[in-house]
């Protein structure tokens, strides 16, 4: 027993636990839409992005699925790209931070991802550069 405690207090100081916002779990879409041009040249296009918030601290981000229309063509992809990023997160008092994408662990400086505030599956995002995007389960 003695020394579960032990290894409990050095693992708690090594790798401190963080608060993970049970809202943020889970799988969150983006929607970006696009039209340029006109007549011949015009394109729609429609790129959803996910991203997954894991109750372990981890996450994904960037995979995308995609919809282009053209007068000429139409593309459309039907699966997942993979995610461009993985790493870890906590969340602070309406914050997510990323510590670590892709095994690069991040300053302290450089974690704040953002703020959120979530309504029922509807979560709006302000990121550092203080851009908003509605991200929906």
């Amino acid at each position: 027993m003695k020394l579960f405690l032990m290894v409990s207090l050095l693992l708690s100081f090594y790798f401190p636990t963080r608060d993970l916002d049970p809202q943020l779990v889970g799988v969150w879409i983006y929607t970006i839409n696009a039209s340029s041009g006109s007549g011949k040249t015009f394109i729609d296009k429609v790129t959803r992005v996910k991203w997954v918030l894991h109750e372990n601290g981890t996450f994904e981000r960037g995979a995308s699925l995609g919809k282009s229309v053209s007068r000429e063509a139409a593309k459309v992809s039907n699966e997942w790209s993979a995610p461009t990023e993985r790493g870890t997160w906590y969340s602070k008092e309406g914050k997510i931070y990323i510590t670590s994408i892709n095994g690069q662990n991040l300053p302290e400086d450089q974690q704040l991802s953002g703020s959120y505030y979530i309504e029922g599956n509807t979560m709006v995002f302000t990121g550092s550069d203080g851009k908003k995007a509605i991200w929906h389960r």
